[in-house]
């Protein structure tokens, strides 16, 4: 009996690579069967990927009500000064990507999250960028704690403990965020939101 992965994979290269060597009629029959598989099954997948798309949701609501939290603070936000250090201006320019990037990301995750119940493609995409941002402006911020570390203290030990912990926090985050991200990215969830976005 044909498993239901070995199905998809010969239907999507019906359709794909071997489109030009197939006649009509079976190239429809495999679009039908696709459109079907892709609405319906495979169930176990299509389950995890509502799921997820739920969480995609949740996260993008935590970040937009962190934006009106810190909007709304009564601390207002830092403004540089002239004569301030060069790490004052980096952080302060950290802080305001952040926002931007809380905002940015909330509307993706919202959008995307329930597009990615779905199986849209553009869902799919929008969730895997918003994760490589995030993943990338935490290597960032290491870096800068390394460098803040090294300029305000020296080459010392308090210095390097604080760089170390620094980067080993920011690890922490790659780490946890690289795990999602080959979710969104991995070729059984990737194929199935192609079959979606060509209107399956």
């Amino acid at each position: 009996m044909e498993r239901p992965d070995d199905e998809f994979d010969k239907l999507l290269t019906a359709v794909g690579p071997e489109r030009g060597g197939r006649s009509p009629e079976e190239v429809a029959a495999a679009e039908q069967r696709l459109k079907e598989m892709a609405s319906a099954g495979p169930e176990e997948t299509l389950r995890g990927m509502r799921r997820n798309g739920w969480v995609a949701l949740g996260f993008g609501v935590a970040l937009l009500l962190m934006f009106v939290a810190v909007l709304f603070d009564e601390d207002p936000l830092p403004l540089v000064q002239p004569g301030d250090p060069w790490y004052a201006y980096l952080g302060a320019a950290a802080l305001y990507f952040m926002l931007v990037l809380s905002l940015a990301a909330g509307v993706l995750l919202v959008a995307g999250g329930l597009a990615f119940r779905q199986a849209r493609e553009w869902a799919r995409r929008a969730i895997a960028g918003v994760l490589t941002a995030t993943i990338v402006y935490c290597a960032a911020l290491g870096v800068v704690a390394v460098a803040v570390a090294l300029s305000e203290l020296g080459l010392t030990l308090q210095a390097v403990a604080m760089a170390a912990m620094g980067v080993a926090a920011m690890g922490v985050w790659v780490l946890i965020l690289s795990y999602p991200l080959r979710y969104f990215r991995s070729e059984r969830v990737r194929r199935i939101c192609e079959a979606s976005a060509t209107g399956l």
